[in-house]
């Protein structure tokens, strides 16, 4: 049986055909065959059988034209040849430049999206905060509430004088006397436990908040317990004298220590003379655990303020300098509280916010990598031609 081969026409396989048929289809040096009994194809150059149909012609000799229309013609080719590559060049200039354009346009808007996503979170959970804090406000720019409690401690008599005078010249010496004698009171109440203790929560601005603890401490009496009735004497004549009272000690009527007290309490919250329209029943519990409110985004910071404070000192906190300085007082009694304060911020949790801010960043930016790449490889011969 005559051998048959097979050839390929680009990537096109054609036959069988055998030696005959293959004289007329015109084979090249380097064209591939293959027959039976080939491990693999191979070049019309390599099959011995084959040889015989290569042709081996010298090529056609140049036409060299010197007239002035050969030239021209010549010339008008090349122009128009390199007219084509340029406009095929800047096809793919333009439509590279869309594509890359498009995809920083992509990219752009999912940075957006991310950052817009982030501060819409950011806002509604400040506004949350907010949310909390005029929960606890009531539309009011300072709240109160307190609690009392059965005051501990030991009564001492100071053993004051009213009518004693003073030796000293000295007008600073008023400063040196102990605090019962520059207060004039005849009985102190020494309170080792119990009393009072009033939270009081302050607005200052937007974002700055003082609360203050009032915390009840010792008290004293402006008056002594009993004093003495000088006798009254009538005359009668002849150098004598009767007597018709006095003589005798009588004792001062004084409210007890747990009435004082009690009053210098109410002097916070229903008479309303410290904070007028501050004192809120029912707020004590929340104004304590105020430093705690707090979300994922923002907490109250004890920092030094960044406007206003109460005490007029910006620190992060302060208290009362003198125990028996600040004191509730009538003409019959006084009681004495310290006052520690500390200033709030509300504050962003910058590693937080930072954090959901990448997360969304690298989610929308990763998406939109994604689908270009994906693009990419479902038309990549498209993109492959755009290549300069």
């Amino acid at each position: 049986m005559e051998k048959e081969f097979y050839y390929l026409d680009e990537k096109e396989q054609k036959g069988p055909f055998n030696i005959d048929q293959l004289k007329t289809v015109g084979l090249k040096p380097d064209t591939l065959v293959w027959a039976d009994g080939f491990e693999n194809w191979k070049p019309v150059k390599d099959v011995e059988e084959l040889k015989g149909l290569l042709k081996k012609t010298p090529p056609p000799p140049p036409i060299i034209d010197n007239s002035p229309n050969s030239t021209n013609q010549i010339e008008s080719e090349n122009q128009e040849t390199k007219k084509i590559l340029v406009e095929d060049s800047n096809v793919k200039f333009w439509a590279s430049f869309k594509i890359y354009t498009t995809a920083f346009l992509l990219i752009a808007a999912a940075s957006l999206s991310a950052y817009l996503l982030s501060n819409n979170k950011k806002q509604k959970l400040k506004k949350e905060i907010y949310t909390k804090i005029e929960n606890i406000l009531g539309g009011k720019t300072v709240v109160l509430d307190g609690i009392t409690s059965l005051t501990q401690g030991e009564t001492e008599e100071t053993g004051y004088n009213s009518k004693a005078k003073s030796k000293s010249d000295d007008p600073f010496d008023n400063l040196y006397k102990p605090w019962w004698e520059r207060e004039k009171l005849y009985t102190i109440y020494k309170a080792s436990n119990g009393g009072f203790t009033i939270k009081q929560l302050t607005k200052q601005n937007e974002d700055g908040y003082d609360i203050e603890t009032h915390s009840s401490g010792d008290m004293g009496y402006k008056k002594s317990s009993g004093r003495y009735v000088e006798p009254e004497y009538m005359d009668m004549g002849y150098g004598e004298r009767m007597k018709v009272g006095g003589g005798y000690y009588s004792s001062n009527y004084r409210l007890s220590v747990r009435q004082c007290y009690t009053e210098a309490f109410e002097f916070f919250t229903k008479e309303d003379k410290k904070s007028p329209g501050a004192f809120t029943p029912g707020k004590y519990i929340d104004i304590s655990n105020f430093s705690d409110i707090r979300n994922d985004y923002f907490y109250m910071d004890n920092t030094s303020p960044k406007k206003y404070t109460s005490s007029g000192i910006f620190a992060p906190s302060w208290n009362s300098s003198d125990e028996h300085g600040a004191n509730i007082n009538t003409e019959d009694w006084a009681v004495y509280y310290s006052t520690y304060g500390k200033h709030y911020e509300i504050t962003e949790n910058e590693t937080a916010i930072n954090k959901d801010l990448f997360t969304y960043l690298g989610l929308a930016v990763g998406t939109v990598l994604l689908i270009l790449i994906i693009s990419l490889f479902a038309t990549s011969k498209y993109f492959r031609n755009l290549t300069l």
